[in-house]
This record gives C-alpha cells, structure tokens and sequence, in this order.
C-alpha cells in the first residue's frame, strides 16, 4: 500500500514546514509527499526546494484556491491511496500507522476522515450530517444549539458513518478521487462536503476514524478580516442545494441567509459608534451582503 499526501498552501511557510516535518519519520518506501504553491509570496516555495528535496513541488500560477490547488495536482498522484492534508495539521508520530490499519479494512469502501484536535489537544469537530435549509435558518436565528448533537463529532469513542468529513484530513482510495474529478471549484468553504457526498452516490460512504488522530491548528491557513469566508460559506451552501436539488433546503437557505445578514448587520450598525470591534464586522457583513445580492440577482457564482 503506498500513500501520496496532497497539501495546497498558500503564504503559511512555517505551518508547511511543521507539517512536513512531522510526516517525513512516518513515511514508508514509495510514499510521497506532493505540496501544491498557490502562488505565495511568503517564499515557501523556496523553503520547499532547499529545505525537502523528496517533495514534489507544483507551482501555481496563481492562488486557485483549495480546489484548484488539489485538482492541478491530480494527474502526478501516484499513491494507492491520497491524503488530503491542510498545511495547518501535524500529525501525532503514529498518525501514519493508524490511517494505514484503517485504510486496510476500509480503504475499498469508505473516505476516511482523521479525528481532529484542537492545538492544545481538545476536541475539534471533524465528522458531521450534512446542514439543510432548516439548519440554517436555526443559525440565522441563534437556535444552532437546538442541532448541536446532530451536527458533532464530540464523545464519539470509536468508528463512526458520517455524511461529512472535514477537509483537513481526508483519504480514499485515489482511483475514486481520478473517477470524481477532484473538488468542485464552486463550492468553497463547502467542497470537503460536496466530495464526501459525491463519494456517498458511489458507494463509498464517509468513515470518521477515532484512532487516527491530527492536531489541526485550525483557521491558520484561511484567516481572513474581511467577510469572504462569511460570503463563501453561506453562498456555497446555496450552491450545493442547487447543485443537487434540493428545493427545499435552497428556499429555506435563502430566506435563512437575508435573515441573518440583514438582522447581524442592522445590530452591527446600531453598535458600531461605540465599539471598533463592531464597525469592523459590519464591513464584512455588507461585504457579504453585496455578494449575496450579485448571487442572488446576477447569478454571480465566482469565489473570493
């Protein structure tokens, strides 16, 4: 059994190297470690040259994102296996071994998702169904509590079928990723989601492993100030109800999203004169707001 591990990244140098290095004492003869550069400015390109000479480097000429960083690289797997990996995990120093045993018995039926911890080793949810219409409308109406345990990995002590995985760290059998095509490009903040499905319609149903455990140094790799991640997540949830039709889910989703943005932003509003904290999530509010509207009206499906 050979494992190629797939990592994208994008100016997180220091994060790549740390993963990097916890991997390296783990890998078994033919293994290979593939990092896709989305054009980052941070020179970890350079770093991966001089410093891991066995890593296959892939350049990208311009940030394309988790699923395009990932696709490009689809064609120069050579694993039985690919591990999908952020560039802000690092793996425990049996991390390897654990996947491998759990590859074994379920490799040829399942995508295998790693029992994430936070950096501090607490619990970080890694397994979950997939949200509906109905979910988001309980967010957009601080009711999320009500769906807790439906939608957490937390207390789970053993294997468990899940509908979705996290991204951070997914594996399957490479064939099955060459047969789906890799990552749908429009779905961001939702494409772990949308593969785990997609792999669901094949058979292959999604497996969280509690053995296999990573620390994933969460939102390291994808921070951001502004209200992208907030435009992207609510807007590819739509995407993916349209996607697969569920009609449902897609109305409900929609009155869920002008519930939430205009509620969030009319309060932010109000609060900013007196707090700096609240002027700045205004902004991305009415970011996310102007993109919400050009999806809505302009049928714009881009990706920030």
């Amino acid at each position: 059994m050979t494992i190629s591990i797939l990592i994208v990244s994008y100016n997180v140098s220091a994060l790549l190297k740390n993963c990097i290095l916890t991997i390296l004492p783990q890998l078994e003869a033919n293994d290979e470690i593939i990092v896709v550069d989305n054009a980052s400015v941070d020179g970890s390109a350079d770093m991966i040259k001089n410093q891991f000479p066995t890593v296959k480097l892939i350049n990208a000429q311009k940030n394309i994102g988790f699923s395009g960083g990932n696709n490009l690289a689809l064609n120069s797997i050579k694993g039985d296996f690919t591990l999908l990996l952020n560039p802000d995990t690092e793996l425990l120093e049996n991390s390897l071994e654990k996947l491998r045993a759990s590859l074994k018995i379920n490799g040829d039926t399942h995508i295998l998702g790693a029992h994430l911890l936070n950096t501090d080793g607490s619990f970080q949810n890694s397994g979950w169904n997939i949200s509906n219409g109905f979910h988001m409308l309980a967010e957009a109406l601080s009711l999320q509590s009500l769906f807790h345990n439906r939608l957490s990995s937390k207390g789970w002590t053993k294997n468990r079928e899940v509908k979705a995985l996290s991204g951070a760290a997914m594996a399957l059998c490479t064939k099955t990723l060459m047969n789906l095509k890799g990552f749908d490009p429009l779905l961001f903040w939702m494409e772990d989601v949308d593969l785990c499905y997609r792999c669901s319609m094949l058979g292959f149903s999604p497996l969280w492993v509690y053995d296999w455990k990573i620390y994933h140094h969460s939102g390291k790799s994808s921070s951001s100030s502004n209200g992208i991640p907030l435009a992207n997540q609510l807007i590819s949830r739509l995407k993916f109800y349209k996607k697969y039709k569920w009609s449902l889910s897609l109305v409900i989703g929609h009155i869920a999203c002008i519930i939430q943005l205009s509620s969030r932003l009319t309060l932010l509003l109000l609060i900013s004169p007196f707090s700096e904290k609240a002027k700045n999530r205004s902004k991305a509010y009415r970011f996310a707001f102007r993109k919400y509207f050009r999806f809505l009206f302009l049928n714009d499906k881009s990706i920030l």
